[in-house]
């Protein structure tokens, strides 16, 4: 009995003391309770003061610039000043569109203004609308119309067949041709397109807008039997011209296959060394001859950095 009494005294004292811990908890935990409810307290009163200021300066806002009685087209979201802005702003510049998206929210902040922000997607969708406008557009019969046709990968296996015109009274010989200098004529997307369905599609057109004196195309097989058939003179455009004269010059050339090649291998082996910021550039193999200025620059920059380094460096020795 004595044995059994002290185990449940000693049962007894180990439970008051965990009762006393928890109450010594319960009571922090109440006092810390009380002590958030005063900072929401005071926070949401801070809260509440910004929110007035905030809509304070909405309100002084609306006086001044009410974007709400702007003209919107119908069943757009936005002004059409804000339309018109984003699509002036793309046609000008080469700002991509997802950068367009994001330069609202700079010109909100640092101008103080509350335009809205249309997705990339959406700025995208106005501008193609703008571009069927263009090709809606009633086209002036002329007997000196200048044809300029590409062909190119849209979405998958489809391909749009684009042409794009000039009158040869409307061309300024003392500057480069311009996207607004152009009316563009046809655009269609196919699966294929082939020397004769490409013919048939330019003589729609030519009924349309009147005589055809040349066509500015690269040398797309497609393209060039259509201008074949057609008894159209074919004017290779520039870009694909000298690019074609540097393939055949270059392209079984040892010296220059022996350059290209030692440049790769000294990309691939150096892009994570310390020799990283003179490794040669990425190469393009579809359109090689057509950026071989990138290549000789890259040679130039080494020749000068082989004569500006020491022989037993490092960067002489992986230049050399």
């Amino acid at each position: 009995m004595d044995y059994n009494a002290q185990y449940w005294k000693s049962k007894s004292v180990t439970r008051n003391a965990e009762n006393k811990e928890l109450k010594k908890r319960i009571k922090e935990i109440k006092i810390g309770r009380e002590k958030w409810k005063v900072k929401y307290k005071l926070k949401s009163e801070e809260v509440l003061k910004y929110k007035k200021e905030i809509n304070a300066i909405k309100k002084d806002r609306k006086n001044t610039h009410d974007v709400k009685k702007e003209i919107r087209p119908k069943n757009y979201k936005y002004p059409l000043s804000l339309i018109q802005f984003f699509i002036a702003a793309k046609l000008t510049t080469s700002t991509s569109f997802r950068a367009l998206e994001k330069l609202v929210v700079s010109i909100n902040i640092y101008l103080n203004l509350e335009l809205g922000q249309p997705s990339y997607g959406t700025i995208l969708i106005w501008m193609k609308k703008v571009g069927l406008y263009s090709l809606q557009q009633p086209i002036e019969k002329s007997d000196d119309w200048i044809l300029i046709i590409d062909e190119s990968i849209a979405v998958g296996h489809e391909r749009l067949l684009v042409i794009y015109g000039i009158q040869t009274s409307s061309i300024d010989f003392q500057r480069a041709l311009t996207y607004k200098d152009l009316t563009p004529l046809f655009i269609k997307s196919s699966n294929k397109w082939t020397g004769d369905i490409i013919k048939k599609e330019i003589d729609t057109l030519i009924e349309n807008i009147g005589n055809v004196k040349y066509i500015v195309a690269d040398g797309g097989n497609g393209i060039c039997r259509s201008i074949r058939l057609l008894k159209k003179i074919h004017v290779y455009d520039i870009t694909h011209k000298m690019a074609l004269l540097l393939k055949n010059i270059y392209s079984k050339d040892e010296a220059f296959i022996k350059y290209t090649k030692n440049m790769t291998q000294m990309r691939a082996k150096g892009v994570c060394s310390d020799i990283s910021h003179i490794i040669p550039p990425k190469q393009r193999t579809n359109s090689r001859f057509m950026n071989l200025d990138i290549l000789s620059d890259w040679g130039l920059k080494a020749l000068n950095c082989l004569e500006a380094n020491q022989k037993n460096s490092k960067i002489y020795t992986k230049l050399e």
